[in-house]
C-alpha cells in the first residue's frame, strides 16, 4: 500500500513538472513573439540608436561611455530603444531613451548605481510574477 502511494506521489511530480516546463516554453516563445512584433515595427535600427545615445551622453560631457543594457521596448505608447549606459569616473547609470520610429531621443536621466539594481530587482520580481499567472 505505502508503495502504490509513493509510485502515485511520483506519478503526480512528474505531471506536474511536465506541465510546467510546457508553460515556461509557451511563454519563451511568446516573449520572442512579441520581440520580434517590436522589432519589426522599429524603423531605427539598434545599431543607429546606439550612435545617436552615445552622441548624446558624450554631447553632455560624460567620458569613455559603455553600454551596459539595450533593449527595445514599448513606454508610455511610444516603441523605443532604451540604453542603459555607463561612464568613466562615476558609478551612474545614465539611461539613454531613443525613439524606434524616429531616432529622437525621448529622454535622458541619471540613476545612481543603487537605484538601477533596485530597478533591476523589482523587475526580476514583475517577470516572475508574470511568470506564475
Amino acid at each position: 500500500m505505502r508503495i502504490k502511494i509513493i509510485l502515485c506521489g511520483l506519478l503526480i511530480n512528474g505531471l506536474l513538472a511536465g506541465s510546467l516546463a510546457t508553460s515556461v516554453l509557451a511563454d519563451d516563445k511568446d516573449q520572442q513573439a512579441d520581440h520580434a512584433t517590436l522589432k519589426a515595427q522599429a524603423k531605427v535600427s539598434k545599431a543607429e540608436a546606439k550612435k545617436v545615445a552615445l552622441a548624446e551622453v558624450k554631447k553632455r560631457g560624460l567620458q569613455h561611455p559603455k553600454i551596459k543594457e539595450a533593449e527595445l521596448e514599448r513606454e508610455k505608447g511610444l516603441l523605443i530603444w532604451s540604453f542603459d549606459i555607463a561612464t568613466k569616473g562615476t558609478e551612474d547609470i545614465t539611461e539613454v531613451q531613443v525613439d524606434a520610429k524616429s531616432g529622437v531621443i525621448v529622454s535622458v536621466t541619471t540613476e545612481s548605481a543603487a537605484s538601477e539594481a533596485k530597478e533591476k530587482g523589482d523587475k526580476k520580481e514583475k517577470d516572475e510574477d508574470d511568470d506564475k499567472k
